[in-house]
């Protein structure tokens, strides 16, 4: 009597549990669907997104230019401003659209990154200040 139990529970739980997983998935995407309509879509939601479009579109980039990365090496390098993070995205927007993989490597793309922010600063009247050391600059 205790393996029919078993194997009933088993047949009920399975599926609803994972009936359970996909309504909270298409919630999940719901909601940033509809924050991305409201214009309201964080940097989570947005890679997400990405992340969700992936297969469909048959699109597997191995790697990936972020913005928190080049502005982490950013802020080893230079002091902290407040104008660092939108120079950074800028700067990675620039990489994206002018960068020509072949073979080239992703620190590579970091390090055009970083020296864009230090060309557009003076031009936005910013003025970055250089950390001791060689501050992660390779």
């Amino acid at each position: 009597m205790s393996d029919a139990v078993a194997r009933a529970r088993w047949t009920l739980t399975v599926p609803l549990e994972l009936w359970r997983r996909r309504l909270v998935r298409h919630v999940a995407r719901a909601g940033r669907a509809w924050r991305y309509l409201a214009g309201r879509l964080t940097a989570t939601d947005a890679q997400q997104i990405i992340r969700d479009c992936h297969c469909p579109a048959g699109w597997h980039p191995l790697m990936v230019l972020r913005v928190d990365d080049v502005l982490a090496r950013a802020r080893r390098t230079f002091a902290d401003h407040p104008d660092l993070p939108w120079l950074v995205a800028e700067a990675c927007l620039h990489v994206e659209r002018r960068w020509c993989s072949h073979k080239d490597d992703l620190e590579q793309a970091r390090d055009r990154a970083l020296d864009l922010v230090q060309r557009y600063a003076p031009d936005d009247g910013i003025v970055l200040e250089r950390r001791g050391g060689d501050g992660g600059m390779t």
